[in-house]
This record gives structure tokens, C-alpha cells and sequence, in this order.
């Protein structure tokens, strides 16, 4: 890089820092209001239905249930991903959970020395995934009015991070690393209490994400609403922040509105990168990866979306862009309940 770029890049950042603190302050009042959407949404749908599972899925990997599970896995995993067994959890655990989940759980493998820094770095691309919760009643029953384009979203998302992930592997060699077992010295009270405190912090970081960006994306629409490139609104949404993108995308309607809502899911939002830098930043591994596999992941299932709207879509219930309190379906619930359950019985007693 010439000196000339170095001083352009130096003074780039401070200038749009300037900016938007000024733009903040003009357009306060809307700011403020974006902010108590997004601390609303929090507080309905993001911590009731995020925060149980980052206990759950921390107990999963402290405790030695992981390893476990893995072992039911193991075959699985390796010849599909070329990863090792421990990670079937974390991908189970990403596809049922949500953000950032499956990419904490990852970094909790790794900072166990239970897989290497390549293997956590491929794994947050597979398993960092939108819960069925959201994707279904949210983005599918409350944005569309229907629950049929929400599922759709949600298996082109995990089906197509699947492939990713199986495409990706090539040649990559399956490396066995010496498992430990945890359960010897494994105190239940000190994991819950450790699992409970780092997971309450890493949720309260998640929130903060969520309200900056939808801010952010607030200030952008104010700023483009009513010209001729009102159009960048909801591609700028889909970019930033996943929730935001696709609630604009279901506002925008029609295929282009369908591609940009399973686009917005399966990308996944810029917002969700910066919350998983949170836990991969301790630790050196990068994200640029992950990116890729997203972007991709983010056109297939934007593809999808686009087919199911153009062939089979008819939307049966209210729509509203509204994000509504968390209320997720009996199958969804049964199907985390199912797998929670079987964790449970997974974990180890404590030896005396």
C-alpha cells in the first residue's frame, strides 16, 4: 500500500465517524426511536429465545457432552465436512439455536483444544446459522404471512450451509486430536455458574450489536427514503443487520423483495459478524471464510426464496414488518426441546 492510500485509508474511518455523529445528532428523534424498537425487539425475541440455548450449548461443551454426542457423529462428520466428531453438536446446536451460537460453541471447541484453528474456522461458516423460531414465525408468518416461506428460508439456509461445507472440505485432512475427559473433575455448579455468566455477557453484546446497527440502518433509510435510490434501502438492511434486511426485503414485496428476505438470512448481516468477532477475536481465528461461505450461502437460499415465491407462495395470515414477541411453533419447540433433552441425558455425572 502507497503512503498516498495509507493517509486516505487513516482519514477515511474519522470522516464517516464525524459524519454519522453528526447525522445522529439531526435526526436524534428517529434514532432514539430505532434504538427502542431494537432494545423492544431484544427483550421479546432475542434474549427469551437466544440466551437458555448460550447456557445450554456452553454446559454442552464444558461438561464433556460434546465429546459424546461427537462420538454418535463422528462417522458423519468426517466424511462429510472433515471435521472431527465433537462438532456434530455445534452444528446441531447452530441450526436450532441461532446466531451467534453455533460460532460460540466453535470457539469454545477450539479454546478446549478440541479441534485446530482451520477446523473452527470452517465450522462458525457451517454452523452459525438464523434459528427455526425466527425464520418461520417471524420472518415467514409476520413478513409474509406465511409460514411456508418462512420454512422454506430456513431448510435452503441449512441445507445450502450444509453443502457449503461439504464442497469446501475438498481435500482437507481429518485431524484426530487427543480428547481429555472432562467429566472426571466436572463440577455441575461451576460449569452452570460460568455457562450462565459468560453467556448473559455475550447476550448483552449481541443486543448492543442489534440496536447500533438498527440505527444505522434506520439513519440510512431516513437519508435515501423518497429519491430515486429509495431501492438501496432495504440491499444497504440486508447487509448490515439480518432482522432489519429482511423485515425492509418483506416490506419491498414481489421476487425482488423474496430474494432479498432468504438473501438477508442466509448472509446473515454484518451485525452477526461483528457479534461473533466477540468470541473468535481471544482467540486469532478469522472470519474471512465464514464471509465467503455466507455470501454464498446468502445468494443460494435468496434463490430460493425466489422460486418458492414465484411458484407456490399465497400468503394466509396478516402481514405486518412489525417484529412481534417471540411465539414459536409447537414443531419448532419440540425439535429443540428433543435435542436439549438429549444433551441433558449426555452430560456426565460427576465422579465421587
Amino acid at each position: 500500500m502507497t503512503e498516498k492510500n495509507e493517509t486516505h485509508y487513516t482519514y477515511t474511518a474519522p470522516v464517516l465517524i464525524l459524519l454519522t455523529t453528526v447525522w445522529l445528532l439531526i435526526r436524534s428523534d428517529v434514532a432514539e426511536a430505532a434504538a427502542l424498537d431494537a432494545l423492544k425487539m431484544c427483550a421479546t425475541v432475542i434474549i427469551p429465545s437466544l440466551f437458555p440455548y448460550m447456557v445450554i450449548s456452553s454446559m454442552i461443551v464444558s461438561t464433556g457432552a460434546a465429546d459424546r454426542i461427537g462420538s454418535r457423529l463422528s462417522g458423519l462428520t468426517g466424511a462429510v465436512f472433515r471435521l472431527p466428531g465433537c462438532t456434530g453438536g455445534a452444528v446441531i446446536l447452530g441450526a436450532l439455536c441461532g446466531f451467534p451460537v453455533g460460532a460460540k460453541t466453535a470457539c469454545e471447541l477450539y479454546e478446549r483444544s478440541n479441534i485446530r484453528r482451520r477446523e473452527c474456522e470452517r465450522l462458525i461458516a457451517i454452523a452459525n446459522n438464523t434459528g427455526p423460531s425466527f425464520v418461520i414465525e417471524v420472518v415467514g408468518a409476520h413478513f409474509w404471512g406465511s409460514r411456508g416461506m418462512g420454512l422454506t428460508i430456513y431448510i435452503a439456509q441449512i441445507l445450502s450451509a450444509l453443502l457449503i461445507g461439504w464442497i469446501s472440505s475438498g481435500k482437507e485432512a481429518l485431524t484426530t486430536i487427543t480428547q481429555h475427559d472432562q467429566s472426571q473433575n466436572c463440577d455441575m455448579l461451576q460449569c452452570l455458574s460460568q455457562s450462565i455468566t459468560h453467556s448473559a455477557r455475550s447476550v448483552i453484546s449481541v443486543c448492543g450489536f442489534i440496536v447500533f446497527f438498527a440505527v444505522i440502518t434506520t439513519l440510512i433509510g431516513q437519508l435515501l427514503s423518497g429519491g430515486h435510490l429509495s431501492f438501496v434501502v432495504p440491499i444497504a438492511a440486508a447487509v448490515l443487520e439480518f432482522s432489519t434486511g429482511a423485515s425492509s426485503a418483506a416490506d419491498l414485496g414481489g421476487t425482488p423483495g423474496a430474494f432479498l428476505t432468504g438473501f438477508a438470512v442466509g448472509w446473515s448481516g454484518i451485525s452477526v459478524f461483528a457479534q461473533c468477532k466477540v468470541f473468535t477475536v481471544k482467540h486469532g481465528i478469522s472470519l474471512r471464510f465464514a464471509a465467503i461461505c455466507k455470501a454464498i450461502q446468502g445468494l443460494m437460499t435468496g434463490l430460493a426464496a425466489s422460486v418458492y415465491y414465484a411458484l407456490w407462495f399465497t400468503p394466509s395470515a396478516t402481514v405486518s414488518t412489525v417484529i412481534p414477541p417471540s411465539d414459536p411453533s409447537f414443531i419448532v419447540m419440540a425439535g429443540e426441546f428433543l435435542f436439549l433433552a438429549v444433551a441433558a441425558m449426555e452430560i456426565p455425572r460427576r465422579s465421587t
